[in-house]
Parts: structure tokens; C-alpha cells; sequence
């Protein structure tokens, strides 16, 4: 599966500004591709992509954020974190991507001392998840990435001083 982001000169310069996701400087260096053009038509033939297909996607795209009507795209946009900004200005990017999972969201439930729950939210005895085995932590109504060593070497330290606990008691 792979899909291309396509982006233009304002997105680019304002992610350069942004200390939530800035643009990562050494793409390129670590064989990342990021094309760039003078106009959408030539984007499209570097990319590989349909440029029929691109120019109506990134036309209804602007008319959707001119209107201040984001979360109307599919999928929704928010602008919470970041503003949404019209794809207008050359030079235009594409960035060609890959679907990869490097952790999930989601997963067993567990105590406090890391404990699995069985469905019923009972103890499972003697057994223990940390790491990315763990669901819960990204939830809520601002759910996110938490941080794959965080979860293993702070719910794995639960999990230890748990089971240490059982055996020195």
C-alpha cells in the first residue's frame, strides 16, 4: 500500500517554524525522496501519480479550507495543532510513503502494578504485559503516540517491582 503527500512552498516553510512536527532536514540524506515542481502537472508525472486526479483532489482540498471546513475532508482534518493551509503556492512537494506499523495503540489491560485484566476486569494471576502489549495509555479525547521505551521501561518497572514484590512477601 502507498499513498503521496503533496504539499506547496507555504506548508513547507511553516512546518520549518512549527515545534510540534518540523520537517525532518536529513530526508533526503537517510534515502527518503521528496520531489518538487513548478506546477501541479509536473508534480504529478514526477510523483507517477494521475495529474487529473491530483489537480481535482488538491482544488476541492482548498475549497474545503478556504470555507474554514476542515474536518469536512476524508479523512477530517483538525486545526488544532496546526493551521490548515491552501495547496496554491510553487514550488509543490510530494513526498512518496509506504504503510508501516512500528507500534500499536491499543492492546491488554493492566492494573497499576501491570497486572492483566481479564475481561471481566479481574486479575490475571501471575501474569504481566508492559511495553506496547499495553492499551489504554493513548485514549481520551486527545489520544496519541505516548512513546514505545517509555511504556516498556515504565510499566516494565511496575511489572517488576511487582513480581519482586511477591517474592520477597
Amino acid at each position: 500500500m502507498s499513498a503521496t503527500v503533496v504539499f506547496d512552498r507555504t506548508v513547507w516553510e511553516d512546518a520549518r517554524e512549527a515545534d510540534i512536527v518540523p520537517p525532518n532536514p536529513s530526508l533526503v540524506d537517510n534515502g527518503g525522496t521528496v520531489l518538487d515542481a513548478d506546477n501541479l502537472d509536473e508534480l504529478a508525472s514526477a510523483a507517477g501519480i494521475d495529474a487529473g486526479g491530483l489537480k481535482r483532489t488538491v482544488n476541492e482540498y482548498n475549497k474545503l479550507i478556504q470555507a474554514g471546513s476542515a474536518p469536512a475532508l476524508s479523512p477530517p482534518r483538525t486545526t488544532q495543532t496546526c493551521p490548515a493551509h491552501t495547496i496554491d503556492k510553487s514550488p509543490f512537494y510530494a513526498i512518496p510513503l509506504c504503510a508501516g506499523i512500528t507500534v500499536t495503540s491499543g492492546g491488554i489491560a493492566v492494573d497499576g502494578q501491570a497486572r492483566v485484566l481479564a475481561e471481566n476486569g479481574n486479575v490475571i494471576e501471575g501474569l504481566y504485559a508492559a511495553g506496547s502489549t499495553v492499551g489504554g495509555l493513548e485514549g481520551g479525547p486527545r489520544g496519541g503516540y505516548v512513546g514505545g521505551l517509555i511504556k516498556a521501561f515504565g510499566i516494565g518497572r511496575l511489572a517488576g517491582r511487582s513480581v519482586a514484590g511477591k517474592l520477597s512477601g
